[in-house]
């Protein structure tokens, strides 16, 4: 009975974790973002809590994004 639910989980994510990986990469592609910011999104993926401080650096670049098209626009 158990192995069903660890089969059903396992699938359901692994499929997410491919979804994650694709969404990334046509993110990045996206915004141009370099390897090494590629790489430290994947590496959050995979290391646990690590999408905090992942999160936390994809804020202050969409800000800063934000920033300098404001003042481009003035």
């Amino acid at each position: 009975m158990s192995r069903d639910y660890v089969s059903t989980l396992g699938m359901t994510h692994g499929i997410l974790f491919m979804i994650y990986v694709i969404q990334v990469l046509n993110i990045s592609h996206k915004e141009n973002w370099t390897s090494k910011q590629q790489l430290g999104l994947m590496l959050a993926s995979v290391i646990p809590f690590a999408f905090i401080p992942a999160e936390i650096y994809l804020r202050k670049l969409e800000q800063s994004n934000q920033q300098e098209k404001e003042t481009t626009a003035v």
